[in-house]
């Protein structure tokens, strides 16, 4: 008597396969979740640009020279002597879990018309 071959897989060949189909699955995700990881560092980068730039744009007016006297918060807004500097910091946030310190420094020069304006965005990003 001839016997019949059956067709189908083994319990090995099953278990390899499943093994292989799962690494590959967690490597998807975890690509996934780590590009996800990466577009919300990257939105709060850009949301601390335009802060920063929002308050540049904010300073514009008062850093020339003929302006010096002009103020929106004060007497000595802008203000630092001569071939010296003055540290402003503001908070700034995005949401209500995620908040930063904006620093701007104001830098007066000897001889110029301008002040150089320095702004630095800090922040911790949230677990």
């Amino acid at each position: 008597m001839k016997k019949k071959k059956q067709g189908g897989f083994t319990l090995v060949e099953v278990i390899v396969s499943l093994l292989i189909l799962l690494t590959t699955a967690a490597g998807i995700f975890a690509s996934f979740t780590a590009a996800q990881n990466y577009v919300l560092r990257s939105k709060r980068r850009i949301a601390a640009v335009n802060f920063a730039r929002q308050k540049l744009e904010e300073l514009r007016p008062y850093v020339r020279q003929d302006t010096w006297t002009n103020s929106t918060s004060g007497a000595n807004f802008l203000y630092a002597p001569e071939s010296s500097s003055q540290l402003y910091s503001e908070p700034f946030s995005f949401s209500s879990t995620w908040t930063g310190l904006l620093n701007y420094t104001v830098t007066n020069t000897v001889n110029t018309a301008s002040r150089m304006v320095s702004i630095t965005a800090n922040w911790t990003e949230p677990d």
